[in-house]
């Protein structure tokens, strides 16, 4: 009996499967546009809580092409620049200071606690670069703002439904838990400044400010006005790292189904059907992947350089304690 030459998937029409692959490809498009009327299936939507906190905080500046909100988001933007600008004053004023005090005196009396002025002044140089490298990034139209809020980019991961019951709790217990730091770092330095004895005299300034006694106004407005700087500073401490490593669990969940998908499919005997839609999320994760890599990698190599020099710093602390 004679052998067919055939092959075994010759059975299968190239032109009509990709054809209807097309066509299957753009109802779900077209279902997709018409959901998406009702519900913000964008990453931007499932992080809003912590964008929201990031835009109060003056970490996030969030572009618009809606006329309306041009106005307020330059506002936004020049607000962004306002607390740029006072860290970066903050942090250039406290190193200064240390710079310009007597080293040798410093090193010589008590080396441990040199050491801890150091880790203060690099971690308010850490807080002003990641507050300044996330302006840049938002600022950023082509990048930022694809991850978050491009609807024909975010369509296709699921955030609607897998990502969003795993992540949603974490994601707000995370951001309450960044809002419960920040907090108690500024609460911290409020006690650390002022101190029970001092309280009095705050009230007091309140309640009559142009009295001109000068243990009432003696150095209580530059306290109160350093106390909000430490706000600032513990939001830029806290909430961009939480953002970056949300983003990236995103990326990961999406490989992780993207493989599940496969091995699925490839145990079903559906490989040869799938493979130009294989391509096409494959594709898109590696966008992904590749946007995060380029609009973060400022940041990652500014927080890990400085966090280095302050993880040996704060071991020789403990050691020598």
């Amino acid at each position: 009996m004679r052998r067919s030459n055939t092959q075994p998937y010759s059975k299968y029409d190239v032109a009509s499967l990709d054809k209807s692959l097309n066509s299957m490809c753009i109802m779900l498009e077209t279902q997709d546009v018409h959901e998406s009327k009702s519900v913000d299936l964008t990453i931007g939507f499932l992080l809003k809580p912590l964008l929201t906190v990031m835009k109060l905080t003056g970490l996030y500046y969030e572009h618009s092409s809606k006329s309306d909100k041009r106005k307020q988001n330059q506002l936004q933007f020049v607000y962004c620049l306002f607390i740029c600008f006072l860290l970066w004053c903050n942090t250039l004023k406290f190193i200064s200071v240390f710079l310009l005090t007597n080293f040798k005196d410093r090193t010589a009396l008590h080396l441990p606690s040199f050491m801890l002025t150091v880790v203060a002044q690099l971690w308010l140089l850490l807080c002003s670069c990641t507050q300044t490298t996330f302006i840049i990034s938002s600022y950023q139209r082509n990048k930022f703002y694809t991850i978050m809020f491009d609807y024909t980019f975010c369509k296709y991961i699921e955030c609607q439904s897998s990502i969003s019951k795993r992540f949603k709790f974490g994601i707000y217990s995370a951001t309450i838990l960044c809002l419960i730091t920040i907090i108690s770092n500024t609460l911290g330095l409020f006690i650390a400044y002022f101190g029970p004895s001092e309280y009095m005299k705050v009230f007091q300034m309140f309640l009559a400010p142009f009295h001109q006694k000068s243990t009432i106004t003696h150095n209580i407005p530059y306290k109160l006005f350093i106390c909000i700087l430490q706000l600032y500073e513990s939001a830029a401490w806290t909430l961009p790292p939480t953002l970056f490593s949300i983003l990236c669990l995103i990326g990961y969940s999406e490989f992780e189904n993207f493989n599940e998908y496969i091995k699925q499919e490839v145990q079903q005997a559906n490989a040869q059907q799938r493979v130009e839609y294989w391509r096409q999320s494959h594709n898109r994760l590696i966008k992904l992947v590749h946007t995060l890599d380029s609009t973060f990698q400022i940041y990652v190599s500014v927080a890990l350089s400085i966090n280095i020099v302050v993880a040996f710093l704060m071991l020789y602390i403990i050691a020598m304690m």
